[in-house]
């Protein structure tokens, strides 16, 4: 296989798209089952960890992605690409030269962060070290990743 591309919780859940659509035309089970599990599923980041591992093909993130902070982050985690969707519809509604913008911001954003970080290129960005905390480094290290690797990397 060539590549993946992968989401994760944080983005569209379908959960979510069900329920509202069972409120609508009133079916109470499946509004209830829909929102019971709105927020079913693995983290991006958690996702992209994971594939990365497992793969060496291409890896295009997406799921939840709303700024270049949030692309310099799945970069820095092995992402050959990322995605966002929600951010850019919504500037889409407002016109081109709004999303236009608004892309323009998102790139700003994001080699800002490489700047911070100290990768010259996407190349090195994959390269920095990378802490991982909360509920995803608890998922990390339930799944059996040391966390500590991807922290100490470049050194």
């Amino acid at each position: 296989m060539a590549g993946f591309e992968i989401s994760g919780l944080g983005g569209t859940s379908w959960a979510a798209v069900e329920h509202h659509i069972a409120r609508e035309v009133g079916e109470g089970r499946m509004e209830y089952l829909g929102k019971t599990l709105w927020n079913w599923g693995i983290p991006t980041a958690c996702s992209l960890i994971e594939v990365r591992e497992a793969s060496k093909g291409k890896v295009i993130a997406s799921g939840g992605l709303r700024n270049g902070h949030d692309a310099a982050k799945a970069l820095a985690l092995g992402a050959d690409a990322v995605g966002i969707a929600k951010p850019f519809l919504q500037k889409a509604v407002e016109g081109e030269e709004a999303l236009q913008k608004h892309i323009e911001t998102i790139i700003a954003e994001t080699r800002i962060c490489m700047f911070l970080s100290g990768a010259r290129n996407l190349t090195e960005m994959r390269e920095i070290p990378v802490v991982v905390t909360g509920w995803s480094a608890e998922w990390l290290r339930a799944r059996g990743f040391d966390t500590t690797k991807l922290a100490t990397r470049g050194r």
